[in-house]
């Protein structure tokens, strides 16, 4: 079953053409990578899909519904979370309290039903406990879970931006670069997180440079170069293509 469907997508800056006809479809519960060097509209392709820029053309259909155009905070509630390249976390705040403002998109608990101690706030109070305390488990994260976020490992934050992004319940979870920064042996746990999500039921589409990696955890590959989709398919025919072999400059070895 498709879930993500792409079509003609495009971005343009000015005379710039970031992203350029680009289509694309993700099947519910795969891994997909995203590949392609440095300025290849790997991000901004996220950006489109996420809302958080809007695109100049094409569709976006997620789940059987259009969402090309919507606001963000829209299509997080419709099923689309993501990490950014550069993690962006409330460094000042406990792990836990980052988590916390991850699911607030789900929740209704307003301003009053907060000094009157409503149903719907003690409803809510424990709803959220109880799915923080969930994914602090499932990310390995409960002996941060005190920390203040800018005080974590590198590697732990690369893991709190993702359970930031699975407190949102998304169908399609987007990771841009989620071993960027980090070590071998940590490239591993996030690895077997990535695939624990999987497990779960949630789609995954990750932008990743480390294309070892990249091969060994994925399903289908789209390649882009200058905005424009190159190739796509299972990894080994990808990393065969002639287009990918010179975007990379042979790097892209199987």
């Amino acid at each position: 079953m498709t879930l993500l469907k792409v079509e003609g997508l495009t971005k343009r800056f000015g005379g710039l053409v970031a992203v350029n006809k680009v289509d694309f479809e993700i099947s519910q519960g795969s891994i997909v990578g995203i590949i392609g060097p440095n300025g290849a509209g790997k991000t901004t392709l996220f950006n489109l899909i996420s809302g958080a820029l809007p695109p100049t053309g094409g569709k976006i259909i997620f789940d059987g519904t259009d969402i090309t155009g919507w606001r963000p905070y829209n299509i997080a509630r419709q099923g689309v979370t993501r990490t950014f390249q550069t993690t962006a976390l409330f460094e000042e705040l406990p792990s836990w309290v980052n988590l916390v403002i991850g699911y607030r998109m789900r929740t209704k608990t307003g301003l009053w039903d907060s000094i009157l101690r409503t149903p719907r706030f003690r409803r809510e109070r424990k709803a959220t406990t109880q799915k923080v305390a969930e994914v602090m488990g499932f990310t390995g994260l409960g002996e941060y879970a005190q920390m203040t976020a800018g005080d974590l490992p590198q590697e732990a934050q690369k893991r709190l931006a993702i359970g930031v992004a699975l407190m949102g319940e998304p169908k399609l979870l987007l990771l841009d670069e989620p071993t960027g920064g980090v070590g071998l042996g940590e490239t591993e746990d996030i690895i077997a997180l990535i695939n624990k999500i999987r497990d779960k039921g949630i789609t995954v589409c990750v932008i990743e440079h480390k294309m070892r990696m990249i091969m060994n955890l994925v399903d289908q590959i789209v390649a882009l170069n200058f905005g424009v989709k190159i190739a796509g398919g299972p990894p080994d025919m990808v990393c065969e293509d002639p287009s990918v072999i010179e975007a990379y400059l042979g790097e892209c070895i199987a």
